[in-house]
């Protein structure tokens, strides 16, 4: 029986900064083709985002959290150092009974739980939410911090009634240290700064599990409409696409980090929720998830009859991208606590 998308929903935070802060601050911007960035409102993190996406995607899934009996989760930035996400989000939701399954430690965290969970109904029948939250943060110093941003994406997977077929998937995993890292106890991540190897650091890992994946498949980039993949600025699907064999045409739809900037562990499946937006029955997507490492995720999705259905019942990604107000860098940087009022007491 086919395994797949039976409902997605995502939130965004309100607020954004653009670009034009930072370069009032520091003369100039870092992240290529991001106008503007979501920003976590001084009461968001990355619980909060991940239990509003979550029931956005119940709602479109039609779905009753005590219908499920797997939750996973995906986050680098997680509201505790040691402490279960999917717990709590089972107890906000009103899930009982339910395997919680945490992952980290790398942007690929988001497809890892997709493809994770959707072994796991294969195997064992029933419906699975996964959840990707993330507000990666880096020294309001380093160039790093210039992109990243905020937001979440939520599936709920099942078998049989679905509207988007997860068809197949292959991994690439090896050791490599081009791409951003944070050693155990630092509080910000960083980059070696060598730009060449962190681009070849993330478009190599990318092809090799597409073209795995198509080799399996006996597939070629044309076989497929669009394009969803992880993006730490807004140039990088497009070079990822040609990294794949694909077009400009082909990763445009899923273009996000324009306005949203890199949100890390959901970068890729929010990439992904905005092209179901516009997906046609019969289409198909090239889902690509990359973790500094290296590691990557290619996956096949097939658009169903239903995909129709699963609209309109929530909030869409264009929906929150639209409804923004904006802030200024001093507000961004109280918000993001990287300096706090010493206490009185």
């Amino acid at each position: 029986m086919a395994v797949g998308i039976a409902g997605y929903g995502v939130y965004i935070p309100r607020y954004r900064i653009r670009a034009e802060e930072y370069v009032k601050a520091h003369g100039r911007f870092a992240a290529a083709g991001v106008l503007e960035k979501a920003v976590l409102a001084h009461d968001e993190d990355a619980t909060t985002m991940a239990v509003e996406a979550s029931i956005n995607a119940l709602k479109s899934s039609g779905v009753e959290a005590a219908q499920l009996t797997a939750i996973f989760t995906a986050t680098t930035t997680p509201t505790y150092e040691e402490k279960s996400l999917s717990s709590t989000l089972a107890t906000a939701l009103g899930a009982r009974d339910v395997f919680g399954a945490d992952l980290g430690l790398s942007s690929k965290a988001g497809s890892a739980a997709l493809i994770s969970a959707a072994n796991l109904i294969s195997a064992r029948g029933g419906f699975a939410l996964v959840v990707a939250s993330d507000a990666p943060k880096a020294s309001p110093g380093d160039d790093l911090d210039h992109g990243f941003g905020a937001g979440a994406a939520a599936y709920v997977l099942g078998a049989g009634s679905i509207a988007v077929e997860i068809e197949d998937y292959y991994s690439v995993c090896y050791e490599s240290w081009g791409g951003r890292m944070r050693l155990y106890g630092e509080k910000y991540p960083y980059k070696l700064g060598i730009t060449a190897l962190e681009r070849e650091e993330v478009t190599k890992p990318l092809a090799l599990a597409a073209k795995g994946l198509m080799e399996k498949m006996g597939a070629k980039p044309q076989d497929f409409s669009y394009l969803a993949t992880y993006q730490e600025n807004g140039r990088m699907p497009f070079a990822v696409a040609r990294a794949v064999g694909m077009s400009d045409e082909q990763a445009r739809p899923g273009l996000v980090a324009d306005r949203l900037g890199d949100t890390g562990a959901s970068s890729s499946l929010l990439s992904l929720a905005a092209v179901l937006e516009k997906a046609k029955s019969g289409e198909r997507i090239l889902l690509l998830s990359y973790g500094s490492g290296a590691t990557a995720d290619a996956v096949s999705l097939r658009v169903l009859d239903g995909v129709e259905s699963i609209r309109g019942k929530t909030p869409s990604l264009n929906d929150y991208i639209e409804s923004r107000e904006y802030i200024s860098y001093i507000t961004y940087l109280r918000w993001r606590r990287f300096f706090l009022t010493p206490s009185r007491r």
